[in-house]
């Protein structure tokens, strides 16, 4: 007798632990884990580059009228080069008025030789550009002074009616040590003005 109600008392509680189980299983319970979504920090800009402040275009703003430019316009080519009033900054710019083209796109250019560029060192050439077409353009470039008188690098300037600057960076090579030369290429007609021409050496930054 003893023995039956023990055998009942066990069953009893284990029917009352499997039934607190299964309650405790029908509750809400909390997530295994908890997902958070990581959004890894956006990468720092790139700074932009610390400029010397000497100018090797000495008279870029053409504040000194054209002293140090040349200009080639070989036949049948027609331009007009002279100051204007209607500048980017200062009192005056150049005014470059292209009438009739040669067989040749470096038939029309305004110079500035020579250039004093050194061997591996990084420099940004710019200028400031309108034109009284809608849109016309010009090619900005630093190249060999002597022959053939290839560029070492250039950018095309596509001109509105309005002042742009445009720029690039070049990194001297070792042929820099035989001259070089600034040179505005006009292979478009039209009317231009041209102002704040610069050739500047980036600063090494330790």
């Amino acid at each position: 007798m003893r023995i039956y109600l023990f055998r009942c008392a066990l069953a009893i509680g284990v029917l009352f632990v499997i039934n607190c189980d299964l309650g405790d299983l029908d509750g809400p319970r909390p997530p295994a884990y908890t997902v958070t979504q990581y959004d890894p920090p956006e990468p720092d800009p790139e700074p932009d580059p610390v400029l010397d402040s000497t100018n090797l275009i000495t008279n870029g703003g053409f504040e000194n009228q054209l002293t140090g430019w040349r200009f080639d316009a070989d036949e049948p080519s027609q331009t007009e080069f002279t100051l204007s009033s209607d500048s980017y900054a200062g009192q005056n710019s150049l005014y470059a008025n292209i009438q009739q083209l040669g067989p040749h796109d470096w038939y029309i250019n305004t110079i500035w030789d020579p250039l004093a560029l050194e061997e591996g060192v990084t420099y940004q050439i710019s200028l400031w550009v309108k034109s009284l077409n809608e849109t016309s353009r010009i090619k900005l470039a630093v190249g060999m002074n002597h022959d053939p008188w290839s560029d070492y690098s250039s950018t095309f300037c596509y001109t509105e009616e309005i002042w742009q600057q445009f720029s690039f960076d070049y990194t001297a090579d070792e042929s820099v040590a035989n001259g070089s030369h600034l040179s505005i290429n006009f292979d478009h007609l039209g009317e231009f003005f041209i102002d704040e021409v610069m050739v500047i050496k980036h600063e090494e930054v330790e």
